[in-house]
This record gives structure tokens, C-alpha cells and sequence, in this order.
């Protein structure tokens, strides 16, 4: 992905990370990454629209909005796990 693309998914999917993105949100961002590739490179059908979103990386707002999610809640868990197995190192040197 080039760095382009991954500013705009930043901001088109700031705050998902945390919430659920229901279907007809992520087609709704789907459509405005369609509108913006057809705008920025003046192509005529969706077929260009969407050959050009492949090459360019730009994939379906759904799966990258469930692997940002993912991989927060991994995060999460991860600090989680950490924070617990520090507590329970603690209590058994106490």
C-alpha cells in the first residue's frame, strides 16, 4: 500500500478501530473511495474504478476495518495479559 492510500484509510477509518462499522456504513466508504479514485484519475466505469483500487491497494473497506479491529483487540489483550501476569508476579513476591 502505498503511503497515499494509507493516509486516506487513516482517515476514512479513524475511530473504527474501537466500534463496530455496520454493513451499509463500510459500503458507504466503499462508494467514496470509488468516487475519489474516479475523480482523481478521470476513469469512466467501474470495471477502471475497480481494477484501479486492486492495483493501487486499495481494498474493500470491510476487511481492513476487521483487520484494524483485530489487531487493536489483540493490542488490548495483549496489555491486558501483561498487566495481569505483573499482578500476579507481584503477589507472589508479597
Amino acid at each position: 500500500m502505498n503511503y497515499q492510500s494509507h493516509i486516506a484509510y487513516l482517515f476514512l477509518l479513524y475511530g473504527f478501530d474501537a466500534v463496530t462499522l455496520s454493513d451499509a456504513n463500510a459500503r458507504v466508504l466503499d462508494r467514496c473511495l470509488d468516487r475519489a479514485v474516479y475523480r482523481i484519475f478521470g476513469v469512466c466505469d467501474n470495471d477502471s474504478v475497480s481494477s484501479l483500487r486492486t492495483v493501487l491497494g486499495l481494498h474493500g473497506v470491510s476487511n481492513i476495518v476487521k483487520n484494524r479491529r483485530a489487531k487493536f483487540l489483540k493490542g488490548l489483550l495483549d496489555a491486558a495479559s501483561a498487566a495481569l501476569m505483573h499482578i500476579h508476579y507481584v503477589s507472589c513476591l508479597g
